[in-house]
């Protein structure tokens, strides 16, 4: 019980900070294709999804249903939340350092 509510509350958390990065005039593009100005850790991301993606849908497939549920755990607690979303705070502060002189 306390591991799923870890889970939430990453989950929680990391959708709190992107949201509030995104500001309230923040408009989704109309197509989802890559612009080919994406940074290494947003290639990284999005390999890291599409290979979750097919692991799910093999996982659907043969109705490993637990199986399929790891992988969306998996992606989201380890990838999206303690990888992608680290590494863009990590660049953001040491910006922020660059841009107050102290780097």
């Amino acid at each position: 019980m306390a591991a799923n509510r870890r889970f939430c509350n990453k989950l929680y958390q990391a959708t709190k900070y992107v949201l509030g990065k995104m500001g309230d005039d923040f408009t989704p593009r109309e197509t989802s294709k890559s612009t080919g100005k994406e940074s290494l850790a947003e290639r990284w991301i999005l390999h890291k999804l599409s290979e979750a993606g097919r692991d799910i849908n093999a996982a659907l497939a043969a109705r490993e249903f637990s199986r399929s549920a790891q992988i969306v755990y998996q992606y989201w607690y380890e990838q999206m939340c303690d990888v992608f979303i680290v590494s863009f705070l990590l660049c953001l502060s040491r910006s922020l350092l660059i841009s107050l002189g102290k780097l």
